[in-house]
């Protein structure tokens, strides 16, 4: 029997088209990250003098990066629900495809999206985190 549904045509037909998608599906979650890592970076970067004048002003470093944080989890957020509703989107779309795929699995769909927040976050995390660490006047002096 196993060598019988190893050889069937829709079996591996359904088999290729897994794997095809998980190379896929991993490839654009790290485009996903690198992509936010990058754009905060950049947004970071843009406001380094800002930074500077809030920390000579006496604000501390975790004032700072709780305010960044907080900004950068809107886009974040929107970007979170917008994903889930294309993913349930598609899944109707592939449910045809795949043997024993449910329309929507919640927890599927909730992990993804725990994942990319967490992800997100993190990304989001350490240029916030690097922008703190340097000198306020170093700052000043860059604008």
């Amino acid at each position: 029997m196993e060598q019988r549904v190893s050889s069937s045509e829709s079996v591996s037909f359904s088999q290729f088209f897994a794997s095809l998608f998980s190379v896929f599906g991993t490839l654009a979650i790290l485009l996903a990250v690198v992509g936010v890592y990058g754009v905060m970076s950049w947004v970071v970067g843009q406001r380094t003098t800002e930074f500077g004048i809030r920390m000579a002003l006496g604000a501390t470093s975790r004032r700072v990066v709780t305010m960044l944080l907080l900004q950068s989890l809107r886009p974040i957020a929107l970007g979170v629900l917008l994903g889930v509703a294309g993913g349930y989107g598609l899944s109707r779309a592939l449910n045809s495809m795949f043997f024993r795929m449910t329309v929507a699995d919640p927890l599927v769909l909730a992990g993804i999206a725990g994942l990319m927040l967490t992800v997100a976050l993190a990304a989001a995390w350490v240029p916030v985190y690097r922008v703190t660490r340097i000198d306020p006047q170093h700052a000043l002096r860059q604008s």
